[in-house]
């Protein structure tokens, strides 16, 4: 077994383990402000992109979950096959969905989401909350 294959997959187990942690943490948030009243239901769209940043959150959590769920059976089977990379070798007995289908799929939702809640925030910004109206005299 080369040390770069076990490394390489503690690499991947501690990077989906951290990006899991982080999106619990602001699903989280994001629950704490529904009940706190900072989203509100005055307008339709704005509680759209903060429902659709959650359920693309959930669905990185699932392919973090599938990632955590068949590395040990990977490093049970290492060294991979010749000429075959670590995230190339599949899921289920090395034959199922290739890693990387996983952790791309983990990444690119983590992405999707973060841009929705930055265009839910943008919102809040200039249209979802007025500034009080503060007198000097």
């Amino acid at each position: 077994m080369e040390t770069n294959d076990l490394a390489a997959t503690q690499l991947i187990a501690d990077w989906s383990k951290w990006l899991a942690s982080l999106q619990t943490g602001v699903i989280t948030l994001i629950g704490y402000s529904t009940v706190a009243g900072k989203v509100t239901l005055k307008d339709t769209v704005q509680p759209g992109w903060v429902i659709c940043a959650v359920f693309f959150f959930l669905g990185s959590l699932v392919c973090a979950s599938f990632v955590l769920f068949a590395l040990p059976g990977i490093v049970q089977r290492l060294p991979p096959p010749k000429e075959k990379d670590v995230l190339a070798v599949g899921t289920l007995n090395g034959g199922g969905i290739p890693l990387y289908v996983f952790c791309v799929g983990q990444f690119i939702m983590f992405v999707i989401a973060i841009a929705l809640l930055a265009v839910w925030a943008a919102i809040q910004v200039t249209h979802g909350t007025t500034l009080p109206n503060v007198s000097t005299g």
